[in-house]
This record gives structure tokens, sequence and C-alpha cells, in this order.
């Protein structure tokens, strides 16, 4: 029936990426092959500065990533690009901010926020609802924990805890998780 509303599994093939009817993708928008964007998710656009309302490049996706629903990538800003890498799962309610980079093979856990110009590196995995101040480098193989909120930059392959996160141990299983798919 036609009054019925949309279905989250209502999605639309483009090439070889699937997209839900409701994704909003902006014109400045570049994607790869095979990527999955799910309902009302918007890519590309405003980058949210104050008092200027244009993006200055474009968005680019590689190919394989999930991109949950209802998640945000900014359109950059300060740079040419906001860039998302390949192989990433970026989970419900994510926000990814203006300039940023995602590297490769990333987990971006539902409700986390990723402020302006900040760089997740390769393997990294943000926890429920973590929270990433602007500026700040996610190192390799790296896991911020549910709900921390990272002031500085993590270095690769520790688990960050905490409000503000601080380094707690070496991340033993996201080695472990990166070495056997590698």
């Amino acid at each position: 029936m036609d009054n019925q509303p949309k279905r989250y599994d209502d999605f639309v093939a483009v090439g070889t990426n699937k997209i839900h009817r409701t994704a909003l993708i902006a014109e400045d928008v570049e994607l790869g092959e095979n990527n999955i964007i799910g309902a009302f998710t918007v890519i590309g656009g405003y980058g949210g500065m104050l008092g200027d309302f244009s993006a200055k490049g474009k968005v680019v996706i590689g190919d394989n990533n999930i991109i949950h629903n209802h998640v945000e990538i900014k359109g950059p800003y300060r740079t040419a690009i906001t860039r998302i890498g390949n192989n990433n799962l970026i989970m419900d309610y994510v926000n990814v901010g203006h300039d940023c980079v995602v590297e490769d093979h990333c987990v971006i856990a539902s409700g986390s926020r990723v402020a302006g110009c900040c760089h997740i590196e390769s393997w990294a995995s943000l926890g429920l609802n973590a929270v990433i101040h602007q500026r700040i480098r996610i190192g390799h193989t790296s896991m911020v924990g549910m709900g921390s909120i990272v002031m500085a930059n993590a270095e690769p392959e520790y688990v960050y805890v905490g409000q503000p996160a601080r380094k707690k141990k070496k991340n033993v299983k996201g080695i472990a998780r990166r070495d056997q798919q590698s």
C-alpha cells in the first residue's frame, strides 16, 4: 500500500552500492564500491562552522563500508576532503565532523561523536557513545571505551577509558583481530 511508512530495508542499488531511499547524499560526495548506507543518513554538505554555510571540498568514501541509520558525515570546511576509507563499520546515530579522516577497518559504535579535523587511524574502535574532541588523532588499533571522552591524542594499540579518557592497557584483542584479518 502506498500510504505505508518506508521500511528500514528499502534500499536502492546505485552501481554496486546499496543506499536507503531516505539517505541524503550531497553532490560533492564520491562513493567507492560495495557500500551500504542506511536510513536517514546524511553525507556531505554543510560542515557545522559558525557564519559560513558552505562546504569547501568533498566527502570521499572508499569501498566496502557499512554506514548504518541516522549517521551524519559532514563536508569539509578547512581542508579539501572529509574521508572515510575502506571496510569500516559506522553504526547508528554516529556523527563524523568536518575535515575528518577515518582510515580503514575502523568500528565506530552507535552514538559516537567525532568532532571536526579528527583522524581515526586504521583498525581503531570507538565504543558506544564515545566522544572525540576536535583535532584529535586516535592511533591505529586503539580502542576508546564506551562513554569515554577523548581530549588528547590516543597512542596506537592501547585501550582508553573514562572522562576524560586515560590510557588503561595494551589493546590485545584489537591487535589479535587486526593480525588475524590482515
